[in-house]
């Protein structure tokens, strides 16, 4: 497991960020006992299907890369990190990367990243190795504001970015408004769902929804989108629909 930071912290708040983690540690204490939202602490918010799901379309698209954007405590990265592809997760708050990387030691071809969702996508970009990424987007909210909907967040400019740099591009978003089932969650920002409303999408691009119904998904139950790019990506999405795991829009 790698570490890497692009948040240009000065040495004095890094060595705050210890403080923060030990602030934190009682309040995940008490989370562990009891959780606050269904699905806390499993991969993929407990959701069974969410999980067949991505293992089929990493199984179609064969990415050269997971990124995850909001790591968060680390369980859906470890997990991702079992279906072997290299994993990249990027954390804003320090104290949870920080968590992480404790958790997380061991873990095979992981890298963390400490700093803005939007200016890690940049920085792989720029990475010749990274041509055909997956990426799960979940960076929604900050420490203190968990689903706090007049926290702004980075969705549209993590979309944005990835259409732009990548011709071949996976992209999954959680807690996402899915229209035609009002049994999955969604995150609100500034009073909005999150939804296709705040997203620009070229027209080679294609969107998809959870094919089966919430009533018989486990864990948390929220929402998703999928979204394909390139002939490939956009394969794998019809296939999942075929299949009845994916309904595309």
């Amino acid at each position: 497991m790698r570490a890497t930071r692009v948040d240009n912290r000065g040495f004095g708040k890094r060595l705050g960020e210890h403080y923060a983690v030990l602030r934190f540690a009682p309040v995940w204490w008490h989370w562990r006992r009891s959780p606050p939202w269904a699905g806390f602490g499993e991969p993929l918010n407990g959701q069974s299907t969410r999980q067949s799901v991505m293992r089929r379309l990493i199984e179609l698209f064969e990415p050269d890369v997971i990124v995850e954007t909001g790591t968060f405590l680390g369980d859906t990265t470890r997990w991702l990190s079992q279906l072997g592809v290299p994993v990249v997760s990027v954390e804003l708050e320090p104290a949870f990367f920080r968590l992480a990387k404790r958790r997380l030691r061991g873990a095979l071809d992981v890298e963390l990243i400490c700093g803005a969702s939007v200016d890690a996508l940049a920085m792989l970009a720029r990475r010749p190795n990274v041509s055909r990424p997956l990426l799960y987007l979940d960076a929604h909210w900050r420490e203190g504001n968990p689903r706090n909907e007049d926290e702004a967040n980075p969705l549209g400019e993590e979309v944005a970015a990835v259409l732009s740099a990548w011709a071949d591009a996976l992209i999954v978003i959680d807690d996402f408004l899915v229209p035609t089932d009002s049994g999955y969650g969604y995150d609100t920002s500034r009073g909005e769902p999150l939804s296709e409303a705040m997203l620009e999408l070229p027209d080679d691009a294609i969107v998809a929804y959870p094919g089966t119904p919430a009533t018989i998904e486990s864990g948390g139950r929220r929402g998703a989108a999928f979204i394909g790019k390139g002939a490939d990506a956009r394969e794998a999405i019809r296939t999942l629909s075929s299949e009845g795991l994916l309904s595309e829009a």
